[in-house]
């Protein structure tokens, strides 16, 4: 069985840094990027569930291989700096937020694993194999950082 895979990428960012005057800047950079990644067997055969046997591989809808993947990225930052007379100073802050999904059946739909022809004439399988629980994934992490102003001397 031959699988594919198709992939689908996107990115913006950019920034903008603005002088203050002579004695600050600031800057300020984002991001917003995504990944859609889908990976399928070349076949879409319904016939369920996948029969194995030793002798020549495997048949039927594939028990692994197909699934559905998104990444999405965002990203902001803020950064400021000053200079005095005597000191310089910085201060900043950062978001950050991942979020991935997916749909990945593998192994819902069973497998029957044969050891012979005979056996699988028979209906007698070594093994059966399937999956339960949720097939889907959904994790968002969202982090915040920073740093406080820095007051160095000279």
């Amino acid at each position: 069985m031959r699988g594919a895979a198709a992939h689908e990428r996107h990115a913006l960012s950019g920034s903008l840094t603005t002088v203050l005057g002579s004695d600050a800047v600031s800057d300020l950079r984002f991001q917003a990027a995504t990944r859609h990644a889908v990976f399928f067997f070349a076949h879409k055969l319904t016939i369920r569930p996948e029969i194995g046997h030793r002798w020549t591989g495997t048949f039927a809808r594939p028990y692994a291989g197909n699934s559905e993947r998104r990444e999405n990225h965002y990203q902001a930052n803020y950064t400021y700096f000053a200079r005095g007379a005597n000191t310089f100073g910085k201060l900043a802050e950062l978001w950050n937020r991942i979020r991935l999904r997916a749909d990945i059946p593998d192994g819902f739909d069973s497998v029957y694993l044969f050891g012979s022809l005979g056996d699988f004439l028979a209906g007698n399988p070594d093994q059966f194999r399937q999956v339960f629980g949720n097939r889907t994934v959904d994790f968002p992490v969202t982090s915040l950082g920073g740093f406080v102003p820095s007051i160095i001397g000279h």
